[in-house]
């Protein structure tokens, strides 16, 4: 499945998520980046998301790649300021 399926799949019956917006770098198509949107932190996204099975899967296959040396994941977590819209 391609990483547009799988985000789909993982996303469409999870309530606390909000939004997620995938971008491809137009200089490196193999540089991705991913925003996603929770209802919060500690429930929707630590509680819910994190132990949905489609993120177990997809988290599984995606740490194989890790571990293969094709995929570096750098995670950072934000605050809302309610500054721009979406």
């Amino acid at each position: 499945a391609s990483l547009s399926t799988s985000l789909s799949t993982s996303t469409q019956n999870i309530i606390t998520t909000l939004s997620y917006q995938v971008a491809i770098s137009d200089k490196d198509p193999l540089l991705i980046v991913v925003m996603e949107r929770y209802s919060d932190k500690e429930h929707g996204y630590l509680e819910v998301h994190r132990s949905g099975s489609e993120f177990l899967k997809f988290r599984e296959r995606l740490k194989g790649m890790q571990e293969d040396g094709d995929v570096v994941i750098e995670g950072e977590s934000y605050f809302e300021t309610e500054l721009g819209y979406i």
